[in-house]
C-alpha cells in the first residue's frame, strides 16, 4: 500500500489516481469544518473514505509552561486536545473499515510534520503496510 504523508496545503491539491482513504488531522476544535486550516479535499471517485480527527500537535514545553499547567484547576478546559486512547482506537476502526478496498492511505495534519507521519508509522507498524 502506498501512503501519503502530507501538509494540509498539498492534500487540498491530492489529486488520488488509485483508490484512497483520506485521514485529516486538525487542531483543537470540536468541529474540524469550524477549524480556520479545514479546506475540502478534491472531489473524486478515488476517495473511499474521509475520516477527520481532531487533537493538537503537542511540542516540548519550557518549566514556565509546565510550572503555569500545573496550576490549572481540574474544572478548567485544557488549552490542548490531546491524543488519547479514544483517537487511538478510532483511527484503527476507521482504517480497518477500508484497507480492503484501497491501495493508498493519505494522512495530512497542518504541516505534514508531526502528527500525520506518527499516525502513518503506527498504521504501517501495527499492520505492515
Amino acid at each position: 500500500m502506498d501512503i501519503k504523508i502530507l501538509s494540509v496545503w498539498e492534500a487540498i491539491k491530492f489529486k488520488p489516481e488509485v483508490k484512497t482513504a483520506a485521514m485529516r488531522i486538525f487542531n483543537g476544535d470540536e468541529d474540524p469544518s469550524l477549524n480556520r486550516d479545514y479546506m475540502p479535499l478534491v472531489v473524486s471517485n478515488n476517495y473511499i473514505g474521509q475520516f477527520l480527527y481532531v487533537f493538537d500537535d503537542i511540542q516540548q514545553m519550557t518549566a514556565d509552561q509546565v510550572e503555569e499547567a500545573s496550576r490549572q484547576q481540574p474544572d478548567e478546559e485544557p488549552d490542548n486536545v490531546y491524543f488519547s486512547r479514544d483517537i487511538a482506537r478510532q483511527i484503527i476502526t476507521d482504517f480497518v473499515s477500508v484497507r480492503d478496498r484501497i491501495e493508498c492511505l493519505m494522512v495530512h495534519c497542518k504541516y505534514g510534520q508531526g502528527r500525520s507521519p506518527a499516525v502513518a508509522m503506527a498504521l504501517n507498524e501495527g499492520f505492515n503496510l
